[in-house]
C-alpha cells in the first residue's frame, strides 16, 4: 500500500518518470503490484500533465497479463488517452477485448465512442455508432449525448438536431 501511495502522490504532481522509477524499485525489492497500483499508476501516466503513453500501453498489458481487470475508471482514462494522441488502433483493440473480463459489449462500445468524442475524432464516432446500431446493440444516452456534444462543438448544429431527433424516436 506504501508504495502505491508514493506512485499516485508523484503521480497526481506529473512527476511521472519518478512514478516509473518506484514502480520498478517495488517490483525490483519482490513487491507484486495490486490492481489499485497499476490503476493509479496508468490514470497518472495518462495525464495531460507527465503523459507516458507507450509506459501507459505496456503496463496496462502487464497489469491484464497479471489477471487485474480494471474497472471502468481505468478504461475511461486508458481509452481516452489513447484516441486523444491519435492510437485509435489500440483503443478499439482495448475495448474490443474487454468482454474477455466482463464488461459487455454495449458497454465496451459506449466507451470507446464517448472517448473518440471526447478526443473530437467525430467521424470514427458516428462510424462506430452506425457498426453498433447495425449490431442490434443499444448505446446509452451518455453516449449519445457525447456524440451530440461534439458535433455542436464542430459547428454542426443540423447534425446535432438529426440525432437528438432520432434519440427521441429510439426512446432516448
Amino acid at each position: 500500500d506504501t508504495w502505491t501511495i508514493m506512485i499516485m502522490q508523484y503521480g497526481r504532481t506529473g512527476l511521472t518518470e519518478i512514478a516509473l522509477n518506484i514502480f520498478g524499485e517495488m517490483k525490483a525489492n519482490g513487491c507484486k503490484p495490486t490492481g489499485s497500483t497499476y490503476k493509479y499508476l496508468i490514470i497518472n501516466l495518462c495525464r495531460r500533465k507527465g503523459r507516458k503513453v507507450e509506459e501507459a500501453v505496456k503496463i496496462f498489458d502487464e497489469m491484464i497479463r497479471a489477471g487485474h481487470v480494471p474497472d471502468k475508471e481505468l478504461v475511461e482514462a486508458y481509452v481516452g488517452c489513447l484516441c486523444k494522441v491519435g492510437r485509435l488502433l489500440d483503443a478499439k483493440k482495448c475495448t474490443d477485448s474487454l468482454h474477455r473480463v466482463g464488461f459487455t459489449i454495449p458497454l465496451s462500445h459506449s466507451m470507446y465512442i464517448r472517448a473518440l468524442c471526447r478526443a473530437g475524432k467525430l467521424e470514427e464516432a458516428q462510424a462506430l455508432v452506425d457498426e453498433v446500431g447495425a449490431e442490434g446493440s443499444t448505446l446509452d444516452q451518455y453516449t449519445y449525448g457525447s456524440l451530440v456534444h461534439v458535433l455542436l462543438q464542430k459547428g454542426r448544429m443540423e447534425e446535432a438536431m438529426t440525432k437528438v431527433d432520432s434519440m427521441r424516436k429510439a426512446g432516448i
